[in-house]
């Protein structure tokens, strides 16, 4: 379709499940059976497992594995922790469910990763000037919005994952 493109490609064991979305903190996990993830052929054109609103778009996904965790951390520094089974599993046609609250109508979710339970702490991207900074990663939170956890100056934002951690992420 017009104005569509590829958002992520990855291999997905068997036993993984798949969480896609939206900026504004929507989001819905996606079950491995073939109703919602089919096998298909490369040129094949893809289901669509989740209805977005007019003018919305997805910001990212993310593979959870068998006892991970889902970290979530919005541009202005909240960062919030969930269980899977927090994330409502797709139905066909679904609205997802709100993972995340902002406390200010301008911030977005800037990161979503899959974390094994063992892991501590994440580097973040902070732009402008690409800073890194590292944070402790909270315990598992049933609260609307996420601990205000990452130290940011004025015009600071979260950009994204540092490369430490998506090489962590992916062993």
């Amino acid at each position: 379709k017009e104005q569509d493109h590829l958002l992520w490609a990855g291999m997905m064991p068997p036993e993984g499940e798949l969480v896609i979305a939206t900026p504004k903190g929507r989001m819905t996990r996606l079950l491995p059976q073939e109703e919602f993830l089919p096998h298909q052929t490369r040129n094949a054109i893809g289901n669509q497992c989740f209805k977005l609103k007019p003018g919305e778009t997805l910001m990212g996904c993310a593979l959870l594995l068998p006892h991970s965790k889902l970290l979530l951390v919005t541009a202005q520094g909240y960062v919030k922790c969930l269980d899977r089974e927090q994330i409502r599993p797709a139905t066909k046609g679904t609205l997802g469910t709100q993972g995340i609250g902002f406390k200010a109508s301008d911030d977005y979710l800037a990161v979503i990763a899959g974390i094994p339970p063992h892991q501590t702490a994440a580097d973040l991207i902070v732009a402008p000037g690409e800073r890194l900074t590292t944070i402790t990663i909270p315990p598992v939170s049933t609260a609307s919005h996420g601990a205000p956890l990452v130290d940011l100056q004025a015009g600071e934002r979260v950009i994204g994952l540092g490369a430490q951690t998506v090489t962590t992420l992916l062993k």
